[in-house]
């Protein structure tokens, strides 16, 4: 059996095991199925890379009440949002200091601290404080990554969606 054979059925019992526990696990066998025409008017686009689901009315109605910066920093964090938590991590479930999102950004440490607070003002993200550091998570009702968030994350922003109503 060639290697890539291997690799597939191993992929295969491992999907089975991820669906048994409610996990979805769509998406895992892309870098096999390249060649495989489904539709000759479609091309799989960019499957290797990663995506975040946004919803277009609610963002374009935060949008509206952001400085540039504000936006180009919400824009430039989304690539960092966790599966599932919202949590905007840099890899291995760690999560962003001041000092990653200004080495994202560009931005002066100052200029970071100033508009994440904004942005948790303004319900883009959440923060959290976890011993002297601090944790952000995105709004799920703007955007986030995966199929399923945790009820975590839905009750940070519960305010968000009754205040949202408001508006």
């Amino acid at each position: 059996m060639a290697d890539k054979d291997i690799a597939i059925q191993e992929m295969s019992k491992t999907v089975s095991r991820l669906k048994s526990r409610g996990i979805d696990a769509n998406g895992l066998f892309y870098g096999y199925r390249d060649n495989v025409v489904e539709d000759p008017g479609k091309v799989l686009w960019k499957p290797e890379d990663a995506f975040v689901k946004v919803f277009p009315e609610e963002l374009a109605r935060v949008a509206t009440k952001l400085s540039g910066t504000e936006t180009i920093i919400t824009m430039m964090l989304m690539a960092y949002i966790s599966y599932d938590s919202g949590m905007l991590t840099k890899g291995g479930g760690y999560p962003l200091t001041h000092d990653d999102i200004q080495r994202i950004t560009g931005y002066l440490k100052k200029a970071v601290i100033v508009n994440m607070d904004k942005l948790v003002k303004k319900k883009v993200f959440s923060r959290n404080r976890v011993g002297h550091a601090y944790q952000y998570f995105a709004n799920p009702y703007i955007f986030f990554r995966g199929k399923y968030i945790n009820n975590t994350l839905v009750d940070m922003f519960k305010s968000y969606k009754q205040g949202k109503n408001e508006s």
